[in-house]
This record gives structure tokens, sequence and C-alpha cells, in this order.
């Protein structure tokens, strides 16, 4: 005794639909799934599959979404960084106008002489700029003007950025400007 064709399984998603809509209809005309040939299955994945190239199309597109999003959080975390690192500076200045330098009166301890270069990362430094901003400003690199700055306050005497910046501006350290060109530097005196 041969078993009446039984209806397929309920969809689970859209696309699923419109393939239960089409093997529903097999199943009413009498063709069993037992029945069906190959050619049935490739009419029916045909008819109602997407083709890959779409298929792939649409996991490009989902990829692409993820990368953006992705790219969206490095970029936040890099902003919440850089906000922590100026608040962290900022409050080092605060820290640096309570500490026992206070502004220096008669001559300055020390004179600094400074090439032009280097002064004017140290008015950068005056104006509150981080390394990164001073690197972006003046198109060096992070690590070049991480080093020009850590350079420049060892050379003041101090032990931090804002400490130099501190120095200066009390007026405890002269700061001059060479004048003397980077050719000049190794000429020997007749």
């Amino acid at each position: 005794m041969r078993r009446a064709a039984q209806p397929p399984r309920a969809p689970r998603n859209s696309q699923d639909v419109e393939v239960y809509k089409h093997l529903t209809r097999l199943v009413a005309v009498g063709q069993s799934r037992r029945e069906w040939d190959a050619a049935t299955v490739v009419r029916v994945a045909e008819t109602f599959l997407p083709h890959p190239h779409i298929l792939r199309r649409q996991l490009d597109k989902a990829v692409a979404e993820v990368e953006v999003q992705k790219a969206e959080v490095v970029r936040q975390k890099e902003r919440a960084n850089r906000l922590r690192v100026r608040v962290q500076y900022l409050e080092s200045l605060i820290d640096a106008n309570r500490s026992p330098v206070e502004p220096h009166v008669g001559p300055p301890l020390r004179t600094v002489v400074l090439r032009p270069d280097q002064f004017e990362i140290l008015e950068l430094m005056r104006k509150g700029l981080r390394p990164k901003g001073i690197s972006d400003k003046l198109g060096l690199s992070y690590s070049a003007a991480t080093n020009r700055v850590w350079r420049i306050s060892r050379r003041l005497g101090a032990h931090s950025q804002a400490e130099a910046v501190a120095l200066v501006m009390s007026g405890a350290v002269d700061v001059q400007v060479s004048t003397r060109r980077s050719h000049e530097r190794n000429d020997v005196a007749d």
C-alpha cells in the first residue's frame, strides 16, 4: 500500500515560504518527494534559491558592515583614550601649578640654549599640546614628537612635560634660541 504524499514541514524564514509553497503544489499534483528526479530538485533550487553570486554579494555586504562597525568601535576607543590622556595632562598641569615650583624671584637659576625647532616645540608645549598634537602640527611621527618633548624636558632639568612648562613659565629657567646654523656646529675655529 502506497502512502499518500505528506506536505513538507512549515517554513522558518521568508525564503523557505516560497519553497514551501512550491513543494506543496508539487505534493498536491501527486508527486512525492521520493519521486522527484534530479531535474525537479535543480528546478526548485534555481527558482527559489538565490544564485551563488547573489549570496556572495550579500555576504560581502554583511562583512563590510561588520568592518565598518569594528572601525567605529576602534575610533571611539581611540577618542576615549585621547580624552583620558588629555584629562591626565590637564590634571598634571594643575598639579604642577600646586607644586613647590612658584614664580621664581631674581635671576634664572640656569640658562638653556635651544635650537629654533626645539624652541618651536617648547612653545607648542606651553600652549598645552601633547606629543600627538605636536606631531600633527609639525608633520612629525608620534614617536619623533615624543622623543623631542622628552629631550627638551630633560634639557630643561624637568622630569615631565608639565614640569618643563612650569619651570619655563615660572622663570626658573631662561630659554634662549640658538642663532647658529646647523652647518656651523662642526666648524673648528682657526
